[in-house]
């Protein structure tokens, strides 16, 4: 148990067999680590207060994210490999990586409930899952719902319950709707409404 300002920091070994793992730092005022039988590798980590944790880039490649909650708990595996990660009241930051043209602004998103699942490795982000009051911004895009499901397979977030997106060309609302982070297509289903702006003072309010 460590408490004021406490900081617990992972950082990946080096050499070539673990070329895509990221240092994780997780700070907060009080934070409690159980380890395994034998004592040689974590079990779990915890958050007694408020905290934050930080997937900093080793690659190129990587996002860098950061999440803060009211708590958080992380689910480890063998070898000490991050299995899952769950925070209440949370906030999140995605940098998108920097080795692109050009990047594309940070993804924020709050929600009430988060859960993090990680690949068999332990290293990239495979599954968000965030639900109660989700809120998202990237740019100049907005959403809202009552849940959130973020995959890193496809790069796709699909937004359900009372679902809503909107941006300076227009809003979109339905029960479920899906956004391609990469190619910034939506499709909705479900009692689908949507309003589009006037590309001149000519023309009045559309239905797209």
């Amino acid at each position: 148990l460590a408490e004021g300002d406490a900081r617990v920091e992972s950082a990946p070994p080096g050499g070539a067999s673990s070329p895509a793992a990221q240092t994780r730092v997780l700070r907060s005022e009080a934070i409690e680590l159980l380890m395994q039988a034998g004592g040689r590798e974590i079990a779990s980590v915890r958050t007694q207060a408020p905290g934050t944790i930080e997937f900093i880039p080793t690659q190129p490649n990587q996002s860098r994210r950061r999440l803060e909650g009211e708590r958080i708990w992380i689910a480890y595996g063998p070898e000490n490999r991050i299995r899952s990660l769950d925070a209440t009241n949370a906030a999140t930051r995605t940098d998108p990586p920097r080795a692109g043209v050009k990047p594309a602004p940070p993804m924020l998103t709050w929600s009430k409930q988060l859960r993090a699942e990680f690949d068999q490795q332990g290293r990239e982000l495979s599954e968000l899952d965030q639900w109660g009051d989700f809120r998202y911004e990237q740019g100049d895009r907005r959403g809202r719902a009552e849940r959130a499901l973020f995959q890193t397979a496809g790069n796709v977030i699909r937004l359900t319950g009372a679902a809503r997106f909107w941006d300076t060309a227009g809003s979109l609302s339905a029960g479920r709707i899906v956004l391609d982070q990469d190619t910034g297509d939506i499709e909705a289903e479900e009692k689908v409404a949507t309003t589009r702006e006037p590309e001149s003072k000519a023309q009045a309010t559309a239905v797209f």
